[in-house]
């Protein structure tokens, strides 16, 4: 991965926020907080989100200022609140951002990605 295409980790944001959006799909919550094998699942998207998120922080500061509507310090922080077990994890959370959050996620990153030049086209002089 390259850090000089923010592309990348938004298209990586993009797809675990598709990935997670598909496994609770037809779910109601119980049947999610029954599933622990979909709790994982959907968890290790988010963590994907916010970790991709705290590179864009890091990487690319400027585009994430451009976009102050989009929670990218929120996303890395509940990343961390998963990956490192902060207290413990509530997963009526982790349903309420899949099933509330992520579409919209979606709909304010497409943009952003796709006013992104092409990395592997040639710089035109």
């Amino acid at each position: 991965m390259t850090d000089r295409d923010p592309g990348v980790p938004i298209e990586l944001m993009m797809d675990a926020a598709r990935h997670a959006i598909s496994f609770v799909e037809g779910y109601s919550e119980e049947q999610f907080l029954e599933s622990m094998r979909t709790q994982h699942a959907v968890s290790m998207c988010i963590v994907v989100i916010g970790e991709n998120a705290r590179r864009l922080l890091t990487s690319h500061r400027a585009l994430t200022e451009l976009h102050p509507d989009i929670p990218w310090l929120e996303m890395a922080h509940m990343r961390d609140r998963i990956a490192h077990g902060y207290e413990k994890l509530h997963m009526r959370i982790v349903w309420e951002t899949a099933t509330t959050n992520l579409k919209p996620l979606l709909d304010m990153l497409e943009p952003i990605l796709a006013s992104l030049p092409d990395p592997d086209s040639p710089a035109i002089p």
